[in-house]
């Protein structure tokens, strides 16, 4: 509940909700990632960040006109509360670039994402469905 409300106020500067990760989401400023869950497992990761933005905007020009100047990228795990779950990320060569053309963003050779996906976040998922129950009731 409280990484979400930590992340919030680093990017915000003001307090922010638990919910801070499905907002973003909702109102698309935040796009989000599941990748494969195998442990000591490497993967391979390419993104074109305005490539991505334009198709989660249904807009190929969604990325000019939103003139960026900054970009947060978080890279981390899920963090399973049993006791014998493995919640490790480790990364290497990495570097961001401008490549002179766009290229496809691929995890292992393969398309990331479809964009019914990216807009949706697990983490404090299950709590946000608590509530919505606790008002209908």
């Amino acid at each position: 509940d409280y990484y979400p409300r930590c992340v919030g106020y680093a990017v915000t500067g003001r307090q922010t909700s638990w919910a801070y990760f499905q907002q973003l989401a909702r109102n698309q400023s935040g796009f989000y990632w599941r990748l494969p869950m195998e442990v000591g497992h490497w993967h391979n990761l390419g993104v074109d960040v305005a490539d991505l933005y334009n198709a989660v905007m249904a807009n190929p020009e969604a990325f000019v006109k939103a003139k960026a100047n900054k970009l947060r990228v978080a890279v981390g795990t899920w963090n399973d509360r049993q006791l014998d779950a493995v919640s490790e990320a480790l990364f290497s060569k990495l570097a961001v670039i401008q490549p002179s053309v766009s290229t496809p963003s691929v995890l292992d050779g393969k398309p990331l994402g479809e964009r019914a996906t990216i807009a949706q976040i697990r983490f404090g998922m299950e709590l946000e469905e608590q509530v919505k129950r606790k008002k209908k009731a």
